[in-house]
């Protein structure tokens, strides 16, 4: 069994089909199999040894209506060319000789294993080839690669079938060895044999990667267009469907979001958003297509979002303030653009998880973003939603009037922050003013400390009172509780290293160093509004410091708060 790679089988209308005459053809007679051989006695490389019985590598159907007959190909008796195991219409050159029909090349495609020890397809023909996965697939490429095993995909198929013709089809099973060492002894000796045959270094096998045949602009030409297959469902929305998806030829797996129902402007509007965002707290757009329908294709991030992973397990409050610290890179990267990008729709389900152990974030779906200073549509959550736009929620009238700016994703991650360290109030009937209003005398009732005062700037009624991006991380980034603290990219150079070069001192809201926030933010240009007063406050001020009151005491605990870790103080 270890010197088997793989078996073709005909597929579809075989008695009398052109696959059934290609496992029949004379030239391809030593690699024939029947199921009348119990057990092939197949040469191994190191010693002789039989292979596994038929009843392993195929299934009764396939047995019962072709006789058994397959066509093996093994490690002993190897391709006659360095490439791999060669099928078309050439007898000299191919293992495979494949009948002379219109549309076949003399070389048309080859079995191969790549440097991941992966039995892959390529294609080297002028007309293309078709690959389906239990069906899945079904895209005609043309000098492109297909990866047959060594993932689930390939794995767990019950049917891998190669249309070399639309006369023509065979069904390939990837043998599963016994003995995996043995079979991996053989696969590296395979490689190096091809590479020699080859005449290339061992080291430069590999497969045509994706990256290689596109554009600069992310897009790819027809020929090499990726073929994704789709692995299941991670969410739903009003424009569409995201979904894990496995690319045949690289083996990667990426997130797709297709659009329904959804003018071409106004995807190609978000792809060019998360183009311009490259960061490594926001999701990595990878490339977009258009066909079979419109979709972006984005890196994966394997744990979900914030919100899934904190009821498997509690955000801490460690967790809490370097998640902070990371979106706030993000924000301050989007916010300095021009005109600044506001991603509108800053929300747990939006803020997805690369690992926990350390923690790290990315900023996902930027469906609602939009790059400009003059925002008027109503958009976003209505639980993460700013007073200044919560108050024309369930309105109207006077929806003419909305004007906002990039605050409103300050005042939302704040929320976020909150929700999981402190909790948010029980929401009660109202409108959405009025839960703003609740959520911010809920906040002002805990005891000041250093990660309350922080979001105190953030959670503002006022959106020109309201921290913007950069102070906001620069007062995050001295929060001594953080798990894993970062070094925003986006900030000023050295700033980071000046954060945590100077010593932390004093209890709660004053552990701060003044001096420190003073050289970080030293025109305390605090205030996310242009329009907002630019009179200079004090640094003291800023942080509602009183020096005569050792800290900040809340009012009485609102017995109806919600998911929040953190105690409040009676």
């Amino acid at each position: 069994m270890e010197d088997l790679i793989a078996t073709f089988y005909p597929h579809g209308e075989v008695q009398s089909g052109f696959a059934l005459q290609t496992i029949e053809r004379p030239e391809n007679s030593s690699r024939l199999v029947t199921a009348r051989q119990d057990f092939l006695d197949l040469y191994g490389r190191n010693s002789r040894e039989s292979t596994a019985p038929l009843s392993d590598v195929e299934d009764e159907d396939t047995r019962g209506r072709t006789g058994g007959k397959g066509l093996q190909l093994t490690f002993t008796h190897g391709p006659k060319a360095g490439r791999g195991y060669m099928l078309g219409t050439d007898a000299n050159s191919c293992d495979i000789v494949l009948p002379l029909l219109k549309g076949i090349s003399r070389c048309h495609c080859y079995l191969t294993i790549d440097e991941k020890r992966r039995l892959v397809l390529r294609d080297c023909s002028s007309n293309g080839t078709v690959v389906t996965y239990d069906g899945k697939g079904g895209e005609k490429r043309r000098h492109f690669t297909w990866i047959l095993s060594g993932h689930e995909v390939p794995n767990d198929a019950n049917s891998i079938v190669i249309r070399l013709h639309t006369a023509l089809k065979l069904r390939v099973v990837v043998a599963k060895p016994t003995f995996p060492h043995v079979h991996l002894e053989n696969v590296d000796e395979f490689l190096q044999e091809t590479a020699v045959a080859a005449n290339v270094p061992f080291g430069a096998l590999g497969i045509q990667s994706v990256a290689s045949t596109a554009a600069p602009s992310g897009t790819h030409t027809p020929e090499h267009e990726p073929i994704l297959l789709e692995q299941e469902t991670l969410g739903r929305g009003a424009y569409g469907v995201v979904a894990r998806v496995w690319d045949v030829s690289t083996g990667r797996e990426y997130a797709s979001k297709r659009f329904t129902n959804l003018d071409k402007s106004d995807w190609e509007k978000e792809a060019c958003l998360m183009r311009q965002s490259p960061h490594e707290h926001i999701v990595r757009l990878c490339f977009a297509m258009e066909k079979p329908s419109p979709q972006l294709v984005m890196e994966y991030v394997p744990m979900g979002n914030l919100e899934g992973q904190h009821r498997q397990r509690k955000i801490s409050e460690d967790e809490a303030i370097t998640i902070l610290q990371q979106f706030l890179s993000a924000l301050v990267f989007l916010h300095e653009q021009s005109p600044p990008i506001v991603h509108r729709d800053i929300k747990p389900e939006n803020l997805l998880v690369q690992s926990r152990q350390p923690i790290h974030i990315k900023l996902g779906d930027f469906g609602l973003s939009k790059a400009s200073e003059d925002l008027k549509t109503l958009c976003g959550t209505p639980m993460y939603l700013p007073p200044e736009l919560a108050k024309y929620h369930g309105s109207k009238s006077s929806r003419s009037r909305i004007q906002y700016s990039q605050a409103v994703d300050i005042w939302s991650l704040g929320v976020d922050i909150y929700q999981y360290v402190y909790g948010l109030p029980r929401q009660t009937s109202g409108s959405a003013l009025a839960w703003c209003k609740r959520l911010v005398e809920h906040l002002n009732d805990w005891e000041s400390e250093e990660l309350i005062d922080v979001l105190s700037e953030m959670i503002v009624m006022d959106p020109r009172q309201r921290l913007s991006a950069r102070p906001c991380l620069n007062r995050a980034l001295l929060l001594d509780h953080a798990s894993d603290p970062i070094e925003a990219s986006s900030s000023p150079e050295g700033y980071e290293r000046l954060a945590a070069s100077k010593p932390i001192s004093g209890q709660g809201p004053h552990s701060l160093d003044y001096e420190v926030l003073r050289q970080l933010d030293p025109q305390n240009e605090y205030r996310a509004d242009p329009a907002a007063p630019t009179g200079r406050v004090s640094l003291l001020a800023t942080l509602n410091y009183d020096p005569n009151d050792g800290s900040k005491r809340h009012r009485s605990p609102d017995p109806n708060s919600w998911a929040g870790s953190k105690k409040r103080l009676p």
